[in-house]
C-alpha cells in the first residue's frame, strides 16, 4: 500500500502545472485529502515556487461560507527543496474584501490584488508590514512558443479570437502582446517570440480557429 501511495504522489509531481487535471489531483479518491498545486515566481523571474495546498477530507459543516481551512507546503520548483510547511491555516474574506489569515499563532490581514486583465501577469499582496509581488508563470505557448520556421505564430489549441492587438506593418518587440484567444472558458494572451514587423494578421475578432493554425505572420528580415 505504501508503494502504491508513493507512486501516486510521484505521478502528481509530474503533472503539467497548466493541466486542468492538476488543479484537483485527488478529487476522485473518496476520503482522501485533496491537494492542489499552483506555481508562482518572484517578480524578477529568478525563482519559481511550487505551492501545494491541501484541503481537509472532512471540512467542518459549521464553518462560515467565506472561511477556508487548508495546509500549505512551499518548495523550490527547480530543486524541490521544501522551504516552508504550514499544517493548519484558516482564511476568511471579510465584508471589506480584506483577507484575514490565521497562520499558527499569527494573524495576518492583507489586501490581494489579482490580475486586472489577461494582459497582467502579477499578483500583489499588501499587508501592514510588507508589499509582495508575484508573477504568474505562463505556459510556453503564451510566449509565442509555437512558431514555424517561416515566422508564423501558431494557435496552441482550438480557440476563438477575442482580441487582435497588432496590425500589418507594426513593429513589435519580443514579448509584445499579439492576440488574445478564448479557449476552455479562459482567455490566453499570445506574445511575440522575437522582435519583428507584422506582415499579416490572419483572423478577425470572433473567428473560430483550429489547432496549429497561423495567427500572425512576420515580414521576412532583411539580409
Amino acid at each position: 500500500e505504501r508503494n502504491a501511495e508513493a507512486k501516486f504522489e510521484e505521478g502528481i509531481a509530474k503533472l503539467d502545472a497548466f493541466s486542468p487535471w492538476a488543479s484537483l489531483t485527488n478529487a476522485f479518491r473518496p476520503n482522501y485529502v485533496n491537494t492542489r498545486r499552483v506555481q508562482l515566481c518572484s517578480s524578477d523571474g529568478k525563482q519559481t515556487f511550487n505551492i501545494d495546498i491541501s484541503y481537509p477530507k472532512n471540512p467542518s459543516p459549521v464553518a462560515p461560507a467565506n472561511q477556508l481551512s487548508y495546509g500549505v507546503v512551499i518548495a523550490d520548483a527547480q530543486t524541490n527543496e521544501q522551504l516552508a510547511n504550514f499544517d493548519n491555516i484558516t482564511t476568511t474574506l471579510d465584508p471589506t474584501d480584506h483577507v484575514l489569515t490565521q497562520l499558527d499563532s499569527k494573524r495576518l490581514i492583507a489586501n490581494v490584488v489579482l490580475p486586472s486583465s489577461v494582459h497582467s501577469e502579477y499578483i500583489t499582496v499588501f499587508s501592514d508590514e510588507h508589499r509582495v509581488r508575484f508573477k504568474i508563470p505562463q505556459p510556453e505557448f503564451l510566449h509565442g512558443g509555437l512558431t514555424e520556421a517561416t515566422g508564423s505564430v501558431m494557435t496552441p489549441m482550438p480557440c476563438k479570437i477575442s482580441q487582435v492587438l497588432v496590425k500589418p506593418g507594426q513593429k513589435v518587440e519580443q514579448g509584445a502582446p499579439l492576440v488574445v484567444l478564448e479557449a476552455m472558458k479562459m482567455e490566453h494572451l499570445i506574445k511575440s517570440p522575437f522582435d519583428g514587423v507584422i506582415g499579416e494578421v490572419i483572423y478577425r475578432v470572433g473567428d473560430m480557429v483550429g489547432e496549429n493554425k497561423p495567427l500572425v505572420k512576420f515580414e521576412e528580415a532583411e539580409s
